[in-house]
């Protein structure tokens, strides 16, 4: 019967684990967070202030945020990554008032290939959510499948009564991925 001691079952589970680690790593890269801070102007900074008795120091901007990550084909079982591609993922931006009044979040799911650049979105979902406020998605989708400069994104529009009046404002967000190293960037709205 042949038994280990506990220094060799210590080190066998170390030889293993290190075996995983090498095996699945290289193909796992994270995008890190982006946040930016938009001041908004006008009749919305105006009925912001009004509906939440903030000054306009807290109630006239806009968050924005996007994140996501990319996954190589050995840790890729939750999407399919199609011939001449290399890894897959999902990345997401969100535009929200300060005061959480109201917020729009796109999520796109997408496939590059980190030699040549290229991605393809294979979806882009916009989901909103309002207090006080109407939000209209007029534009859900992404440009540029397919080329490195690609990018996605959302517009849509804001609307509330101000002194008995209706009022709209439009917005947009966009952001992109790039297709060497996966990360999130160059992050706008408006």
């Amino acid at each position: 019967m042949l038994q280990f001691s506990r220094h060799g079952r210590s080190a066998a589970l170390a030889l293993a684990g290190a075996i995983v680690l090498a095996t699945v790593a290289p193909g796992v890269a994270s995008a890190a967070q982006s946040v930016s801070k938009v001041r908004i102007s006008g009749a919305e900074c105006e009925a912001a202030m009004a509906a939440s008795g903030e000054s306009a120091r807290k109630a006239c901007y806009v968050i924005v945020q996007s994140g996501g990550g990319t996954q190589g084909v050995a840790m890729a079982a939750a999407c399919y990554v199609p011939p001449s591609y290399t890894h897959c993922g999902s990345t997401w931006v969100k535009s929200q008032s300060i005061l959480l009044l109201w917020s729009v979040t796109a999520t796109a799911t997408y496939v590059r290939n980190s030699s040549t650049g290229k991605v393809s979105w294979t979806s882009v979902t916009c989901t909103q959510s309002a207090i006080g406020y109407t939000v209209t998605i007029t534009w859900c989708g992404s440009y540029h499948s397919g080329l490195p400069d690609t990018n996605y994104g959302s517009n849509f529009d804001v609307s509330f009564i101000w002194k008995g009046s209706p009022i709209t404002v439009s917005h947009g967000m966009r952001a992109s991925v790039n297709g060497y190293t996966g990360s999130s960037c160059c992050l706008q709205s408006w």
